[in-house]
């Protein structure tokens, strides 16, 4: 007659055995295990079963990243394998792609390669979970770095046309993540650009002149920035004589009429044309002996 078992002996074809009804067991390496249970009745009956257990390899997560500037997409893209050159007959196929951003959002899915928009400028540890067709799974978590782009700057300053302005780049970049400026983009708003970090420019009009300066960083980071130019017209210089006629020993009283056009005239420079000048607006002059003299008046 048939006997209740008693006992029981497992070997886990590791070198591993147990002797628990079910047991638990804890395999050091995947591989392709041959396992016998032997069981013993009260009878001292023994019979003995022999299956086969498949330990399959954990895919070999990893992942590349792109280092980006806040506002753009951050392009995230798994290099995981399964671990096929080591186990090349059991492993799987991975399926699923599980990602954590690390600034709270995360996705699961099945995409291998993913774009994610981080709000602020940072380093975020972002993980990957792969798992193969058999459930077998491994993480990985990489820094993630996210630049906050150079701040642009510039100044200048109000000339009058005809003259040079001279433009000053004052951008500045946020450490530690910030990267060094490498290019310069000038656009002065008259339909002329320069590439050059402080570039001089000579507008051919008077008016108002919207310039702006795009700087990129070595991340491709841009960042821009916008400053009103003037330029000034011109003053219309002019003069007249109290008096026509000067009479030797007399003063020649000099009157100025100059038209200030978009700012007041506040310096005037006399060239009497016997070799004496002056600089008050309405000036008086002696001259030594009486001839035809050239003046020059510049405001």
């Amino acid at each position: 007659t048939s006997a209740p078992v008693d006992q029981w002996f497992w070997d886990f074809g590791d070198g591993n055995t147990d002797t628990v009804q079910n047991p638990a067991h804890l395999y050091a390496s995947p591989g392709t295990y041959i396992v016998i249970l032997e069981v013993t009745d009260t009878n001292l009956c023994v019979h003995s079963d022999t299956n086969t257990v498949i330990i399959r390899p954990n895919p070999i997560a990893s992942f590349i990243s792109t280092d980006t500037c806040v506002g753009f997409n951050t392009i995230l893209t798994s290099t995981s394998i399964p671990d096929s050159i080591n186990y090349p007959n059991i492993y799987g196929t991975i399926n699923s792609w599980d990602w954590y951003f690390g600034d709270g959002g995360s996705t699961g899915n099945t995409l291998w390669t993913v774009q994610h928009p981080y709000g602020t400028h940072g380093t975020y540890l972002c993980t990957l979970i792969a798992t193969d067709q058999y459930g077998c799974m491994d993480s990985i978590t990489n820094p993630v770095n996210v630049s906050p782009g150079p701040i642009a700057g510039f100044s200048t300053d109000t000339v009058c046309v005809g003259d040079i302005t001279s433009f000053r780049d004052t951008s500045t970049v946020v450490p530690p993540l910030g990267v060094g400026i490498e290019t310069w983009f000038w656009d002065f708003g008259d339909g002329n650009t320069d590439t050059v970090q402080n570039p001089t420019h000579t507008y051919a009009n008077a008016g108002i002149y919207n310039a702006i300066l795009t700087v990129t960083d070595s991340n491709g980071c841009q960042g821009y920035d916008t400053n009103t130019v003037i330029v000034d017209t011109l003053p219309i210089a002019a003069w007249g004589l109290l008096e026509d006629t000067i009479c030797y020993g007399d003063f020649a009283y000099f009157i100025d009429s100059t038209i200030g056009t978009s700012a007041p005239v506040d310096q005037w420079f006399w060239d009497f044309g016997d070799g004496n000048t002056d600089t008050v607006q309405n000036p008086a002059h002696l001259y030594a002996s009486p001839g035809t003299y050239i003046v020059i008046l510049e405001v």
